[in-house]
Order: structure tokens, then sequence, then C-alpha cells
């Protein structure tokens, strides 16, 4: 996607040559995320941090959980992998597991 990586970095990164999935905001963090784990050939993606916002939130925030909730059901529909929040959350693609169902 025309980023520079130096020359002694190459053989350890990995540069995703598209993002597939939606045909906006293809530079946000989110997209970018949901686009390396799809290519990565994953079965689930965990993420947190995804609370949605929920009382007295500014344009801008607005405007983030609209964005990432349009690629979030973008993703759903394009993809097979399922999407899983470990932190509460208010987005209604991400099915919602708490983190401390995983400790022993």
């Amino acid at each position: 996607m025309g980023t520079y990586i130096p020359k002694a970095l190459r053989s350890k990164s990995f540069e995703l040559s598209d993002v597939s999935f939606t045909d906006v905001y293809k530079d946000s963090h989110t997209s970018i995320a949901l686009q390396l784990a799809s290519d990565l050939d994953l079965d689930e993606i965990y993420v947190t941090g995804y609370d949605a916002y929920t009382e007295n939130i500014s344009l801008k925030e607005q405007e983030l959980f609209a964005e990432n909730q349009l690629l979030f059901s973008k993703f759903k529909i394009e993809t097979e992998l399922k999407l899983i929040s470990l932190t509460p959350t208010g987005y209604d693609e991400l099915k919602m597991i708490s983190v401390y169902s995983f400790l022993k």
C-alpha cells in the first residue's frame, strides 16, 4: 500500500497489497487491522477498546463510531471471520466474551 520499508527490515515485515473488504476508510487503523487478520487466514479476531462511546460524545467520536460500525458490518459480510470483543462494547457486529473467561 505504498509504505516505505527499509531494506534491512523487508524480510521481517509484511505489507498489505490492498484493503479489499471495503471501498471506504481504507486507511483507518480498524480497516488495516481487519484486513491484516483476513490476509493471515485467521478464524477469529479478538479486539479490545471498542466501547462504542455511550454518553455525551463529541462529533469526532460520533464519526469514529459510525466509521467503525460500517467497517465491522462490511467485514462481517465479506469474510467468515468471527469478531470477538474481550471488553464491553456497543458495536453490534462484535460478540462480547469476558477476558476473564480465558483464565484457568
